[in-house]
């Protein structure tokens, strides 16, 4: 019996409906988040169609859970066009081609794709006018460079033996044969992890500066406030006018080495145009002339905030001092045998737990 198209439909058309508002939202997103004058096209497709896929890749695992449990009936049982293992193995084999596309895909572009576009886009040069010709040839030496790099890594993941080391009384020969054995049987995924755990590291490397930095800069500024457009849009025009002064005097006595010189000072002086640009769109957004109404809530906005930071870091403090102290150690995970100690997150949680059952409670009492 074959697959009724009614189940392929339900599992792959809002599959196919999610890929289509995530490469929306992904080029939204970028476009928003460019500048003007930096937009580089190859650059923001590329990045549209890595955040998409992406998004996509996570979006995959609805419709994989939706066209399994579309094979079983409310009692557990085989539906009847699905009573034939032939059948499923067509949905299994349709939903694990899907993933292998999407996850190549995503291979592809973190390798390949994106540090070409990124490599093609930074040796854009306005003042230069570097050659269309010249950014290809530019951008394939790094993204070749990058490639042997990642090459090298990958190299080192697999001949670094993660599951067990060989016999100590093996020769040189049986232990190369044992590395090559340990690559056949992991089928790559040991030096395929090594690598991404390199980038994991360095991406949760700079994800903890970010969001510690952000964390405290975040409350100060809500409470403190930001200066007024008008001020910066003056500090603006005067810093544009010393640049032009600047310029004007190195035009009248210019020679070659001040042609480096004037590149920098009118690469500052577009720098300062699109943020006065910014400055007039935000005087006359709706927010800004309403700032005066907004303020008190920023300012409570900014107490809250820097509260659940510090509730945040002391949590993860006493966590840790009491994972150093009383844990079984890094071979175990720093795994605590005995209940944790309770921090001041474990604490307001409880009160949430406790606050929510007596609301219940009370609820019944009057019912």
């Amino acid at each position: 019996m074959a697959i009724p198209d009614d189940v392929l439909l339900a599992g792959w058309a809002p599959f196919g409906a999610a890929c289509l508002l995530c490469l929306l939202v992904s080029w939204v997103y970028l476009w928003a988040l460019s500048l003007r004058r930096e937009r580089e096209l190859l650059a923001l497709a590329c990045g549209t169609i890595a955040v998409a896929a992406s998004l996509a890749a996570a979006a995959l695992l609805p419709a994989d859970v939706s066209l399994v449990s579309a094979m079983k009936g409310d009692d557990g049982a085989f539906l009847p066009w699905a009573a034939n293992a032939s059948e499923r193995s067509v949905v299994q084999y349709q939903v694990q081609l899907a993933y292998y596309v999407l996850y190549g895909l995503l291979v592809l572009l973190a390798f390949v794709v994106l540090p070409f576009a990124y490599f093609f886009s930074e040796e854009k040069d306005d003042m230069l006018e570097v050659g269309v010709s010249t950014r290809l040839v530019s951008a394939l030496k790094y993204t070749i460079l990058f490639l042997l790099v990642a090459g090298v890594l990958l190299t080192i993941g697999a001949v670094i033996p993660l599951r067990q080391l060989p016999p100590s009384n093996s020769t040189e020969w049986d232990r190369i044969q044992f590395l090559v054995d340990e690559l056949v049987a992991s089928r790559g995924e040991d030096s395929l992890s090594f690598l991404l755990s390199l980038f994991m590291l360095v991406g949760m490397f700079l994800l903890i500066i970010y969001t510690g930095f952000g964390l405290s800069a975040l409350p100060l500024r809500l409470v403190l406030g930001e200066r007024s457009a008008a001020r910066e849009v003056a500090d603006v025009g005067e810093q544009r006018r010393s640049l032009r002064t600047q310029l004007d005097s190195l035009a009248r006595h210019g020679t070659g080495s001040n042609r480096q010189r004037m590149n920098r000072l009118e690469e500052q002086l577009r720098d300062l145009d699109e943020r006065q640009r910014r400055l007039e769109q935000l005087r006359g957004s709706c927010l800004y002339k309403l700032r005066f109404l907004t303020r008190p809530f920023q300012i409570v906005l900014g107490i809250v905030a820097a509260l659940l930071g510090l509730l945040l870091w002391t949590s993860l403090l006493l966590s840790n001092v009491d994972k150093a102290m009383h844990s079984l150690g890094y071979r175990m995970g720093y795994v605590l045998p005995h209940p944790p100690c309770p921090t001041p997150s474990d604490l307001a949680r409880r009160c949430g737990v406790h606050a929510d059952g007596v609301a219940s409670l009370a609820g019944l009492g009057t019912g």
